[in-house]
């Protein structure tokens, strides 16, 4: 989705519901994250494991992606990628989240969700790791997002738009602990059916928003904001419970880290190639997005042997 998304607008074409998916998108890839929390061995020892598995690799990706390759395509003649910046410039894009690899965005912002969620649990445990209290507060996070979002207050860095996210986070934190949704159940036969209805509803209610950059986030759409990202990232868990498994999509899922940070700029790469051929923007997109997701996966396994303390596979700083 994200990387149909990202193609789609460098040729400027409109996805068929690209307000359902687009507000079911990143709600589901917070709730994932929302699944497999964990408190590990305290506050400082959560804090280096989310910087090796999130901080580093961005903070790696950022600079070979605003420094090194735009330096290396521009001398090439290859403009269709973001042109060579000073490092004043590129530090000034940073700090208003202008990045020549648009997709990194999202591990800063979802660091931020992990130490906003994990202060949440710290206030939880006072009162004996209650759920209300962590729901209270996880709405409480929203809602501080939601009003940034309403008087357009920018926070450097993705803050505010943590802030946003945290409901989601928490969504996926409660459902894969207390609930039996990932268990075999006798309605099972059901899923296409209710995905089928859930799918519809969202395609008429689903607003247009961006959470990168918390904009038409208000107080009159938040409620379908979160009501669409709920739906949206239930209904995509359902179907994958009922279809069980994809090996590609698994794959794909296991390094997911791997395509978001490099397919920017093989698309780009790509686009320069495919500009020579004169094919129309829909050929164009259709094989971008061939050769795009083609490209990654043969990728991965030299990220994987070559490249894996940037990718999330192997820690920099110790961890207990």
């Amino acid at each position: 989705m994200v990387v149909l998304f990202h193609i789609s607008q460098f040729y400027e074409i409109k996805v068929p519901a690209s307000a359902m998916i687009k507000s079911m998108r990143l709600p589901l890839y917070f709730f994932l994250s929302g699944c497999f929390f964990k408190k590990y061995d305290g506050f400082f020892d959560f804090v280096a494991r989310k910087t090796n598995k999130l901080l580093i690799p961005f903070i790696f990706w950022f600079l070979i992606t605003s420094l090194l390759l735009p330096l290396l395509f521009s001398r090439c003649g290859i403009v269709q990628f973001p042109k060579f910046q000073s490092v004043k410039s590129v530090l000034i894009g940073f700090i208003h989240g202008n990045f020549p690899n648009p997709a990194i965005w999202f591990l800063l912002c979802l660091f931020w969700v992990n130490i906003i969620f994990y202060l949440i649990t710290l206030i939880a445990k006072r009162h004996n790791n209650s759920l209300p209290v962590i729901i209270a507060l996880s709405i409480m996070a929203g809602f501080v997002g939601v009003t940034l979002g309403n008087f357009s207050i920018r926070i450097p860095f993705y803050i505010d738009s943590a802030f946003t996210a945290v409901p989601f986070f928490t969504f996926g934190y409660l459902t894969y602990r207390h609930s039996s949704i990932a268990e075999p159940g006798k309605y099972d036969w059901l899923i296409p059916f209710v995905v089928s209805v859930l799918f519809v509803l969202m395609y008429f209610f689903s607003p247009f928003y961006s959470l990168k950059f918390n904009r038409n986030v208000t107080y009159y759409s938040c409620l379908f904001i979160y009501l669409s990202g709920f739906i949206g990232a239930l209904s995509i868990i359902l179907l994958s419970k009922w279809i069980k498994r994809l090996p590609v999509f698994n794959y794909w899922g296991r390094y997911s880290i791997m395509i978001l940070v490099s397919h920017g700029m093989i698309y780009h790469l790509v686009g320069y190639l495919l500009g020579f051929t004169k094919l129309s923007a829909i050929w164009c997109f259709a094989l971008n997005l061939l050769f795009t997701m083609g490209i990654c996966s043969l990728l991965i396994p030299l990220f994987i042997r070559y490249m894996p303390h940037v990718t999330a596979q192997k820690d920099i700083i110790p961890v207990g």
